[in-house]
């Protein structure tokens, strides 16, 4: 019975780790993103464009989207809208980055239903904080 106890203690912290899509197209930045939410035991899947990531949600069904707003080709306006539009991924929490400070652009992403809208440069403990309150930790 210990042993079982043991053994499901991990499996299910295991089991719990939450998924994360990110999507940013500057490389430093998305590596050091990715190595912060993975040390804080997240799952995570990097795209370096909006494309790569729409084409990949619905298979890897994310707990939380994090894309940058300005990318080339699909930028986060577009993935937001598309991931928002369809019934299967309509309920995945969205956040945004951006460097944009502009009341305009926030409510313009608040508007097509993202969740939280953070600017750039992040801290570290905001954008997990964030994560935390949409998973409802």
């Amino acid at each position: 019975m210990h042993l079982n106890t043991y053994f499901d203690g991990h499996m299910r912290g295991f089991m719990m780790r939450k998924k994360i899509v990110l999507v940013e197209d500057e490389e430093i930045l998305r590596q050091n993103l990715e190595e912060i939410l993975k040390f804080n035991d997240f799952d995570v899947y990097s795209f370096e464009d909006g494309l790569s990531a729409l084409e990949q949600i619905e298979m890897i069904k994310p707990d939380i989207i994090i894309s940058d707003l300005m990318m080339p080709g699909i930028d986060g306006y577009e993935l937001l809208s598309k991931v928002k539009s369809k019934s299967t991924t309509m309920h995945i929490p969205f956040i945004l980055l951006s460097a944009r400070v502009e009341k305009s652009e926030r409510d313009r992403c608040y508007a097509l239903g993202a969740n939280q809208y953070l600017i750039k440069p992040l801290k570290t403990f905001d954008l997990i904080k964030n994560i935390q309150s949409l998973l409802q930790y």
